[in-house]
């Protein structure tokens, strides 16, 4: 099994999260998900998953495997 790697990666939307109404201790999900859903930041977190494995396992040895 692979152990964990924590990513962190700034997406922008720091400011419209920030907007999101609170009732008691919890955000509007209904809200948090339609700012998560958007296209750009889905390929973002996509393509830098997909950038770190491929720099992981570049000279591992099974260097011919296509990705």
């Amino acid at each position: 099994m692979i152990p964990p790697r924590t990513f962190v990666m700034d997406v922008s939307i720091q400011g419209e999260l920030s907007q999101t109404k609170r009732a008691a201790d919890n955000f509007d999900m209904t809200a948090v998900d339609a700012i998560m859903k958007k296209a750009s930041i889905i390929d973002a977190v996509v393509n830098t998953y997909y950038t770190a494995f491929r720099e992981l396992y570049k000279d591992k040895a099974h260097s011919d495997a296509r990705f």
